[in-house]
């Protein structure tokens, strides 16, 4: 009989978005992230055109202040209903842009 060693893997989530006013900013990030004051790094890496359905974006970063790591992300839009907040539609910015929010997991 053969035993399979299954390795454990930590994951953590995060949230880029933008804003009205400002360009893509990191909204949730790992507390290791945040404690080595390197968030934004996740939404300078991110990012691109909408995910299809069941699809994800996969992207490593090797060498930052916080070790090598592994990203698996999705680009959504995003509707009012989807936050909460009162509206139609997919939210935008006053240039007209829509609002995406991309969420994912560090590995």
């Amino acid at each position: 009989m053969t035993t399979d060693i299954i390795e454990k893997i930590e994951g953590w989530v995060f949230l880029v978005s933008r804003s009205q006013n400002l360009g893509f900013t990191t909204i949730v990030a790992p507390d290791f992230m945040c404690d080595a004051r390197v968030s934004s790094l996740l939404a300078f890496v991110v990012g691109g055109k909408i995910t299809e359905a069941r699809k994800a974006i996969y992207r490593q970063i090797h060498n930052s202040a916080v070790g090598n790591l592994t990203l698996v992300f999705r680009v959504l839009e995003t509707t009012y209903e989807d936050i909460g907040i009162e509206g139609n539609g997919k939210i935008k910015d006053a240039f007209g842009r829509e609002i995406p929010f991309i969420e994912g997991v560090v590995f």
